[in-house]
């Protein structure tokens, strides 16, 4: 049995999906390290986002414990859990 991600993770991830057209569903560990290069992309991107600098902090914050979460739990992360909860 593998790691469950927080639903913090869940969240995040789902709210940052709903953005994008292709729907994500990671099948390996190379997977989530492409979800955490994009993930830290996206947090780049973030803090130039001079407007809604309240929401930026915010969505910031959650990418940055997301990101620690996936690199803490690389490893063992229970995909078929994570595919599921996404949808």
């Amino acid at each position: 049995m593998g790691y469950k991600l927080s639903d913090l993770a869940i969240d995040t991830i789902k709210s940052l999906q709903s953005e994008s057209e292709k729907e994500f569903k990671p099948q390996s560990k190379e997977d989530i390290e492409e979800l955490g290069l994009a993930l830290t992309f996206t947090l780049m991107m973030a803090g130039f986002n001079k407007e809604q600098q309240e929401e930026v902090e915010v969505l910031k914050d959650k990418i940055s414990k997301v990101l620690e979460e996936l690199k803490t739990h690389i490893d063992d992360i229970d995909l078929d859990d994570l595919n599921a909860r996404l949808g």
